[in-house]
C-alpha cells in the first residue's frame, strides 16, 4: 500500500518528538503530581515505564527490520500488555499492523489497528490508524465498513487524507461523481508529500479519462 509512505513520515515525526520531549513531558506532569499529592513514587514509576517501553520498542523495530516476525510479535505483545499507558504501545500496534498487511493477514492487521484507534491518546496517531484500517477493509472488499470509519471526520488537517481514501471507496463502488469530488477535496491539502499529491492527481486524471471514454463510447 503506497499510501503508507506519507503516514510513516508522520509516525516517524511523532516518534522523534516523543524521544526528544517525552522526558520533559513526564517531568512536568510529575512535578504537578508531586506538588499536589507528594507522588514521587508515581513519578519514578512513570519514568521507569517510559524508559523500559523505549527499549522494548527499539527491540521491536530491530526485529521488524530483520524480518523476525515472531520476535516482533513478542515485543509488540509485551508493549501492549505491560506498557499500554505509553505512546510506544500504540506505535507498536501500528508497526505490527503493517507487518500483518505485508503478509496479507487482514484479520491480524485489523486487530492491531483497532487497538491503536482505541488506545491512541494522540489525535494524529488515531487518524493514521483509522485511515489504515479503512484501507484494510477496502482490501477485503468491505467498502461500507471502510466508509463508516471515515464519515465521522468533517474538519481538520486530516480531511484531505480521508477524502483520498473515500475517493478510492467510491471508485470501487462505481460512484464516479462522488469519487471525483473526493479526490478534488483531497488535492486541497496543504501538507501533502509531493509524491502523494502526484498519486492523488493521477487518480483524479484517470477517473476523468475513464468517464470521458465512457461518454464517447455512448
Amino acid at each position: 500500500m503506497a499510501e503508507y509512505h506519507t503516514e510513516e513520515q508522520q509516525v516517524e515525526a511523532i516518534k522523534r518528538w516523543w524521544q526528544e520531549n517525552g522526558k520533559a513531558v513526564l517531568t512536568g506532569l510529575a512535578l504537578g503530581v508531586v506538588l499536589l499529592f507528594g507522588g514521587r513514587a508515581w513519578f519514578q514509576h512513570q519514568r521507569t515505564q517510559a524508559q523500559e517501553a523505549s527499549l522494548q520498542f527499539e527491540a521491536l523495530s530491530q526485529a521488524v527490520d530483520a524480518g523476525n516476525a515472531q520476535g516482533a510479535a513478542e515485543y509488540a505483545d509485551r508493549l501492549v500488555s505491560e506498557y499500554s499507558g505509553t505512546p510506544y504501545a500504540t506505535l507498536a500496534a501500528l508497526m505490527m499492523a503493517k507487518v500483518r498487511v505485508d503478509a496479507q493477514d487482514w484479520v491480524g492487521a485489523t486487530q492491531h489497528l483497532q487497538w491503536a484507534i482505541d488506545h491512541a491518546g494522540v489525535a494524529n496517531i488515531e487518524h493514521i490508524a483509522r485511515l489504515r484500517l479503512a484501507r484494510v477493509y477496502i482490501a477485503q472488499g468491505n467498502l461500507e465498513a471502510a466508509l463508516g470509519l471515515l464519515e465521522a471526520v468533517k474538519e481538520g488537517s486530516f480531511v484531505p487524507a480521508y477524502a483520498e481514501v473515500k475517493g478510492d471507496i467510491y471508485v470501487a463502488q462505481g460512484a464516479t461523481q462522488q469519487a471525483r469530488q473526493a479526490y478534488e477535496l483531497a488535492l486541497t491539502g496543504e501538507h501533502w508529500d509531493p509524491e502523494q499529491r502526484r498519486i492523488v492527481q493521477m487518480k483524479l486524471d484517470d477517473l476523468v479519462a475513464d468517464v470521458a471514454e465512457v461518454s464517447t463510447a455512448q
